[in-house]
């Protein structure tokens, strides 16, 4: 990711006139990337016009520029795709996410930022690569955007001056909701507009990325969408997870419903959905299930050989997968403490946030 470093040097004195006029002889990721911190919302039809070329001549590292730049100037897919990395399983691919937000700045990318601070979960290490949490990065992410920022850190691995992490974390709500306008989109975006190019195109990640970050504006289009035929599963799951997430008690009552289910695979994905919601009824709702201690097996069908095969599963009890969801949204829960224990810090997190 150092190019994204390198573009504002390499074009600092050109103007955007100058970089437009540079496209259209020759096309490389510091050009787009110089477009994208020099130029305007109405170059985003040039640029993805580059992005459709890149495409075509399989140019990775262009395509991904060119991203970059489309969703700090305002593409809404473009954005939402890139910031999907931010929520991934996968550690480079997340530090990836972290990175293009720092470049991307703006409201959606701070939105998103803000998300991330309760989570202090890092992915699972590859090899001997040990990742920081989403947390963590949102932190060092938010330094680095905002210019007063009310946290001072030295260097990548989160050292503070004067506060802790849970103080940083403070200090950044705090902060903001002292500057609201700062999370406020432009006057350009459109969002239902955005999860109409998803939908059609089965993007059921940005959707969910959308789903955390858009204002209620959406509701009509995804209820609109619930209600139609022809929707992949995945898609159709993901905007059933975003109106629950929004309050719809129809979307909440069907994924409740699921976690009852006889199908324990059913169930991994409801207690995947509430961890999504999360808030009050998301928690909640997996408090309820510490308690439920009973091992679990399930039966995959897999094709072997041209032929189906079915493989039975130890899977976790549901009290695991519930914990482990639960400390995706309150820092520090304690994953293998006694019930008793858990339920004490689900309590006091709630009354902490009023809830």
């Amino acid at each position: 990711m150092a190019y994204l470093l390198m573009s504002g040097a390499v074009f600092a004195q050109e103007s955007a006139n100058d970089i437009r006029d540079a496209l259209k002889t020759r096309q490389n990721e510091d050009l787009v990337l110089a477009l994208g911190k020099k130029g305007i919302h109405s170059d985003i039809p040039l640029l993805q016009g580059v992005a459709r070329e890149a495409l075509k001549s399989k140019n990775d590292q262009l395509y991904r520029g060119t991203s970059l730049a489309l969703a700090r100037l305002g593409d809404e897919v473009a954005f939402l795709n890139v910031a999907a990395g931010v929520y991934s399983n996968d550690g480079n691919k997340a530090m990836n996410g972290f990175d293009a937000l720092r470049y991307i700045e703006g409201a959606p990318a701070l939105r998103v930022l803000l998300d991330r601070l309760d989570d202090d979960v890092p992915p699972p290490r590859e090899f001997d690569l040990l990742f920081s949490s989403p947390r963590d990065l949102a932190l060092v992410t938010l330094s680095a955007i905002v210019s007063d920022s009310p946290v001072m850190v030295d260097g990548r691995f989160l050292t503070f001056k004067r506060t802790s992490i849970p103080g940083a974390v403070g200090l950044w709500r705090t902060y903001f909701k002292a500057h609201p306008d700062f999370l406020k989109d432009p006057l350009t975006s459109d969002w239902p507009g955005a999860l109409t190019k998803l939908v059609n195109t089965g993007d059921e990640s940005a959707i969910l990325v959308l789903g955390r970050i858009a204002n209620d504006s959406i509701i009509p289009s995804l209820r609109r969408y619930s209600a139609a035929d022809g929707l992949s599963a995945t898609v159709a799951s993901a905007i059933q997870s975003v109106l629950a997430r929004f309050g719809d008690s129809a979307s909440y009552q069907a994924v409740s419903k699921d976690v009852r289910s006889p199908d324990p695979y059913v169930q991994d994905s409801a207690i995947e959905k509430l961890t999504y919601i999360g808030g009050e009824r998301g928690i909640r709702s997996l408090a309820g299930l510490l308690g439920s201690t009973a091992p679990r097996r399930g039966v995959l069908t897999v094709t072997k050989n041209g032929k189906a095969v079915k493989i039975e599963q130890d899977l976790e009890p549901l009290n695991s997968r519930a914990a482990k969801g639960l400390r995706h949204l309150i820092p520090g829960f304690p994953v293998r403490a006694p019930v008793e224990e858990q339920q004490n810090r689900i309590a006091e997190w709630l009354k902490e946030h009023r809830l």
